[in-house]
């Protein structure tokens, strides 16, 4: 168990453009552009706190720390390496199909023992993951995008979310908005050159 005082002290070699490293860059980068407009769900505390319990616990669980070992306790049914590459697995396919046998192959176990390797070390599912992912990468590319240039229907389908109501429900539970308002809300026009 961590005490209250004690020191976290993360391994600072961290890989941008890969598994929880890229997440967190991305994370970092959403919440940047975020933060720069003047109507953000990041404005409201329970979207803020949400993000910080998503960024701290992606930190804890993905980056090597001294207390790696405490976090993720005795209980183990694979081994957290099956974990991670399970998690690395989904971040690099959030467009397209992706089946949980899929995701297990990658692992390197099986469907099942993947399935209680994420309840014991994640307390979610490889599903539910892979849906947070595709969340996060459709608020990415809305926020990135100029209206008229994509739409929210693209999006949706680029990231597997087939059913655009459907969609916009997990969206707005997610970020605080919804789909179109993001879109709407960070535009930007481009640049001369």
């Amino acid at each position: 168990m961590i005490g209250k005082t004690a020191t976290v002290d993360f391994d600072l070699v961290l890989n941008s453009h890969r598994g929880d490293g890229n997440l967190i860059r991305s994370a970092i980068e959403m919440a940047a552009r975020e933060l720069e407009q003047a109507q953000s769900p990041f404005g409201r505390s329970a979207v803020a706190a949400r993000f910080e319990e998503f960024m701290i616990n992606t930190l804890l669980h993905g980056q090597p720390h001294n207390y790696l070992e405490a976090i993720m306790g005795e209980r183990r049914t694979a081994t957290p390496k099956q974990v991670r590459r399970a998690e690395e697995y989904i971040r690099a396919h959030t467009e397209g199909s992706v089946r949980l046998s899929q995701i297990a192959q990658a692992a390197g176990c099986s469907v099942r023992a993947l399935q209680l390797a994420f309840r014991a070390f994640r307390d979610t599912t490889p599903m539910a993951l892979l849906k947070q992912a595709r969340l996060a990468q459709a608020r990415s590319e809305l926020v990135a995008a100029y209206p008229g240039a994509t739409t929210v229907t693209e999006v949706a389908a680029k990231y597997g979310f087939y059913n655009v109501g459907r969609f916009a429900h997990d969206y707005k539970t997610a970020f605080g908005q919804s789909p179109s308002e993001t879109l709407r809300l960070t535009f930007r026009p481009k640049p001369m050159t």
